[in-house]
């Protein structure tokens, strides 16, 4: 990593010359130490009497006649601090300083980092980095509170924002960043609220990081990936000390990813035990916050930023006419309708039926046969096209195309023997349960069944009187095998299980058998199949 000395020096310097001038400004950005190393802005103090609040916005400009990346942020800020952002824009802004309790205009300012921990140390992915231009227009908002569950130290808010610099060459990809707001709160008194935004992420990324924030009245906070049935997974983060929530880093050694068009899903929880109404807004202690902040690479070019304001579950209150989705979309009512079709679209994004696998839906809704009927290799069951290859015998049943013994069903949930060769397995009984022996320690008992595309399914061998273990096939329409996987084998008696997923679908097989040599005539194992 290297450093940038006569221009970051510069840069204090004027930061110093524009915000301090002449004056002693309260609150204004001062000179960092000469032996600093890299680009500095120091925070002087400013006052937050007790039982009060202080947000200030600092505006000033990078003093390098040539463009920066930014590897590594280290943030030092007094205690009582609430949150520290540094925001980039292409309008010119007066240097100096104000107090700043509004909104930072998204269209104008776009987050370059921002924490709300008073020291976070951040080192980012090799070759990516933060990019600000020659010049570019800076705002640093700092939030103090000196109240309630908060104080300030001595009552005077301080801090420091330091980065290292890396050379152009090192660098092959950038950070961008997403500012997450969920505006639709309104806690009444003595009441709770929940609520959720949603951020549809722009392409193929990874997450650098990501944080939540809040106030005093909520309880948690968490971040989810939503698919697009409006499912989600179980929370990759989680945090619920307002004071100072998680900062979480996902480095190249536990990546994050996201294709283009997943969602993130952030989530708070309010209680308001007090006799006032909470509404939405930046004052920490009369009002709530649920908003993300979130960094991730590659940005789409040397700087990217992505807003994702929600008004309940949409980025903007739906028009009339329309409802916002479980998805976060804003959609005109519809009214689904089939009339006589059979398959296809109700107009409404619904389904009016599926077509058997021997015919499509044409464009009238219709399902139309298209088909050529195949039996080589069966002796029994369909022919691809809903017609039969041939029925089998008494005490046979079809599996896979081949007649074999009858299923544990019409055997009282027990193997049917002999069941030692895979193609005359038993068929699990219809609820995936069934009992067998292994009757000497070269006994091999095999099992049929079927899973649809898409199953997620687990086998597993229960109450073992020996060392038993077992193997997962697919079988094949040509009648051929390949294998899946074994089960993890401890070789003693513990459960043997083995999961996995299913692309095609079709018939699968399982075979149990000694993994010592061991037998138990006397005893009966459990074998089990559950499509999760």
């Amino acid at each position: 990593m290297s450093t940038i000395r006569s221009a970051i020096f510069a840069m204090v310097a004027m930061l110093s010359g524009t915000l301090v001038s002449g004056c002693q400004h309260q609150g204004a950005a001062k000179t960092a130490d000469s032996s600093t190393m890299g680009l500095d802005v120091k925070i002087a103090p400013f006052v937050v009497p007790p039982g009060t609040e202080v947000q200030n916005c600092f505006y000033l400009k990078v003093p390098s006649d040539t463009d920066l990346d930014l590897g590594r942020v280290v943030i030092d800020f007094a205690q009582g601090t609430h949150h520290m952002h540094v925001y980039y824009g292409d309008e010119q802004h007066a240097d100096g300083v104000e107090e700043c309790f509004t909104a930072v205009d998204f269209d104008k300012w776009h987050l370059l980092v921002g924490s709300q921990k008073p020291h976070l140390e951040w080192e980012l992915p090799p070759n990516v980095a933060f990019h600000v231009k020659a010049h570019q227009q800076l705002l640093v908002q700092v939030h103090f509170v000196n109240a309630s569950m908060l104080s300030t130290t001595d009552n005077m808010a301080t801090g420091t924002i330091h980065f290292d610099t890396r050379a152009p060459g090192e660098v092959t990809s950038y950070m961008g960043s997403i500012f997450g707001q969920q505006r639709a709160i309104d806690v009444k008194p003595h009441a709770t609220q929940s609520v959720d935004g949603i951020c549809r992420l722009p392409h193929d990324l990874s997450l650098g990081a990501l944080a939540g924030h809040y106030h005093f009245k909520s309880q948690d906070f968490t971040a989810s990936r939503m698919h697009d049935d409006a499912t989600t997974d179980d929370a990759f983060y989680a945090t619920s000390y307002f004071a100072e929530p998680k900062f979480q880093i996902y480095g190249e050694d536990a990546p994050l990813r996201f294709g283009a068009g997943e969602r993130i899903l952030w989530h708070c929880d309010y209680v308001n035990e007090s006799d006032t109404e909470i509404p939405f807004g930046p004052m920490e202690l009369t009002q709530e916050h649920c908003n993300m902040f979130a960094f991730y690479y590659p940005a789409a070019g040397q700087q990217e930023f992505t807003p994702c304001v929600s008004y309940g579950r949409c980025p903007a209150p739906c028009a009339a006419g329309e409802s916002c989705t479980e998805q976060g979309e804003c959609k005109k009512a519809c009214t689904p309708s089939c009339g006589d079709k059979q398959c296809g679209d109700d107009g409404c994004g619904g389904s009016c039926g599926s077509c058997p696998s021997a015919s499509i839906c044409s464009a009238a809704g219709q399902c139309e046969r298209q088909c050529t009927p195949s039996c080589d290799g069966r002796q029994c069951g369909d022919d691809g096209c809903g017609g039969s290859c041939g029925s089998c015998g008494d005490g046979q049943q079809c599996t896979g195309g081949a007649c074999g013994a009858v299923g544990c069903d019409a055997n009282g949930g027990v193997e049917v023997e002999p069941n030692d060769r895979s193609s005359a397995p038993t068929v699990l009984c219809t609820s995936g349960v069934i009992q067998g022996t292994i009757a000497t320690a070269n006994d091999i008992d095999w099992y049929s069944f079927t899973l649809q595309p898409g199953d997620h399914y687990s086998v597993a061998l229960s109450a073992l009187p020996a060392d038993y273990t077992l193997t997962v096939y697919h079988l094949a329409a040509s009648g051929s095998l390949s294998k899946i996987g074994d089960a993890v084998d401890n070789h003693d008696l513990a459960d043997q299980v083995f999961r996995s997923y299913s692309i095609n679908g079709g018939t699968y097989l399982v075979k149990v058998h000694s993994a010592a040599g061991a037998s138990d005539v006397g005893r009966r194992y459990t074998l089990t199949e559950v499509t999760l």
